[in-house]
């Protein structure tokens, strides 16, 4: 018997590569559930379910078990939150950490659910342990958050520089909107109204009257901090209107339609980081300009 320990970081899902197609078992409400699978074996995670699986294993296993996946994905120095448990008829899976079992009456030794156990409260221990397989995850989990540390402090850092450059860009009642509401109003380059939420997506309405009449969504095609999205939609809604609305998705409001709730998952139409880049570089070009124009103003002798 061959069991597999493969402990996941935040946004991975149990997915394994399989040698052949095979009917496996995953652990649903206390009964092993047949899984057919062609090329790929999910195992499903569940939150607090670690008590019913290790006492699970301590029964007889189906006849025709040749491996196992425990799966768990846990936060660092905290319980893992989410615990699962596939088996397999054969060996031939992609997953890391196996070791060897001898079964006992069809039951996994003792042992070896003990060491299950312990894998599974890795990310509790301040210190490697001893057991070569338990260390090597071990290390591999601080080292993804170690990473995972340094990608939050530089998301934070990106953050800050993208507020920064937002609000440079926002005059007083812009601020005070955005302070105030979460959103902030702009005059676009057609004359028209629009009101400019502080949300990932689907934040842009054409006001007419006051209300919300057209929706409008644009988001990135690369991870950028969100107020470096707002400020790309308002330089597009003052500077290049016609290439704003041949890109945004355009939901055209029902007279007694409450406005859609932002952030939900909708068609949207993608910036990419490089045309953010040049618009923004654009737009820094002209101020610059703007500003040597008015130094230049005021050298002058009146």
């Amino acid at each position: 018997m061959r069991v597999f320990l493969h402990g996941l970081a935040g946004g991975q899902i149990p997915l394994y590569k399989l040698a052949e197609p095979t009917l496996g078992y995953v652990l649903q409400d206390g009964h092993w559930d047949p899984r057919p699978s062609r090329q790929r074996f999910l195992v499903p995670l569940a939150d607090g379910v670690l008590t019913a699986v290790l006492e699970k294993l301590r029964e007889s296993l189906p006849e025709d078990t040749k491996a196992i996946i425990i799966a768990s994905r846990g936060v660092w120095l905290d319980d893992f939150i989410h615990f699962g448990i596939g088996l397999l008829p054969h060996t031939g899976v992609e997953a890391p950490h196996p070791f060897d079992v001898e079964l006992v009456d069809g039951r996994l030794p003792e042992d070896a659910i003990q060491l299950i156990e312990r894998f599974t409260r890795l990310t509790t221990l301040s210190e490697a342990p001893d057991h070569p397989i338990l260390r090597a995850i071990w290390e591999e989990d601080r080292e993804e958050a170690w990473r995972n540390q340094l990608l939050r402090d530089e998301d934070r850092a990106a953050r800050e520089r993208a507020n920064e450059l937002l609000v440079g860009f926002l005059d007083e009642t812009q601020m005070q909107e955005l302070a105030e509401h979460q959103y902030f109003h702009v005059i676009g380059e057609d004359g028209e109204t629009y009101r400019v939420h502080d949300a990932g997506a689907r934040n842009i309405f054409l006001m007419r009257d006051g209300k919300p009449h057209t929706n409008y969504c644009i988001v990135f095609t690369d991870r950028l901090p969100k107020h470096d999205l707002l400020l790309a939609q308002k330089v597009l809604l003052e500077r290049d209107i016609m290439r704003f609305l041949k890109t945004a998705h355009t939901v055209v409001l029902e007279p007694d339609e409450v406005e859609p709730m932002l952030d939900q998952g909708v068609v949207r139409r993608m910036l990419s980081g490089m045309e953010l880049r040049e618009t923004l570089d654009r737009l820094l070009e002209i101020r610059q300009l703007e500003a040597d124009i008015f130094e230049e103003l005021a050298s002058e002798p009146v």
